[in-house]
């Protein structure tokens, strides 16, 4: 029996149309390509929450471009990412009523990490877990069962709802009910609700 729900965030609970570093090459008039070396190359290391992405910004600046305070510029990109999927909000509020609970499960530095659980999703689910608390990344199974420590509880009691495929794959790899999100109504569907 199913005692836990965990949803990914971006691409899933949050659907901003386009990333903010995309957002902001455009908008500046940058070159994009800096920003998906800067991703590929150093922002990881912040998902494990072993670098701070103030600094990260600050001492790659030949890509940032900062105009204003590195807070100015999280607080630009939180904001700008900040399109809750409402639908879907509200079948995990029908969930949580029928005594479930629901969990965020994802990759996410220290900063946005806080916005997602202070701002986005206050209230809104039963806990968070990041990869920057567990060091883990959701790609490694190892990311799944540190989860399941932290839950107290064993796979067939969890299920994972996750845009990436790679994720999703992880999650199985531990034995998890992992599901690849498309739309709200093939969650309905996966999770026979």
């Amino acid at each position: 029996m199913i005692r836990a729900i965990l949803f990914d965030t971006d691409g899933v609970l949050a659907l901003p149309e386009k990333s903010f570093s995309r957002h902001y090459a455009e908008s500046k008039g940058l070159d994009y390509a800096p920003f998906v070396d800067f991703f590929k190359s150093k922002f990881g290391d912040s998902k494990l929450g072993k670098a701070d992405l103030k600094k990260l910004v600050l001492n790659n600046d030949d890509v940032w471009h900062l105009e204003g305070s590195v807070e100015e510029l999280l607080n630009q990109w939180f904001e700008y990412e900040n399109i809750v999927n409402e639908p879907l909000i509200e079948i995990i509020q029908d969930i949580r009523k029928s005594g479930v609970l629901c969990f965020i499960a994802t990759s996410q530095e220290r900063n946005r990490a806080d916005y997602i659980r202070d701002v986005m999703f206050k209230d809104k689910l039963d806990g968070f877990i990041f990869s920057c608390d567990l060091g883990l990344d959701k790609g490694d199974p190892e990311f799944f069962k540190e989860t399941l420590k932290v839950l107290s509880m064993s796979p067939d009691e969890v299920a994972f709802i996750d845009d990436g495929q790679e994720n999703v794959d992880s999650a199985k790899s531990v034995g998890i009910g992992a599901f690849l999100y498309t739309d709200v109504s093939k969650v309905k569907e996966d999770l026979k609700l």
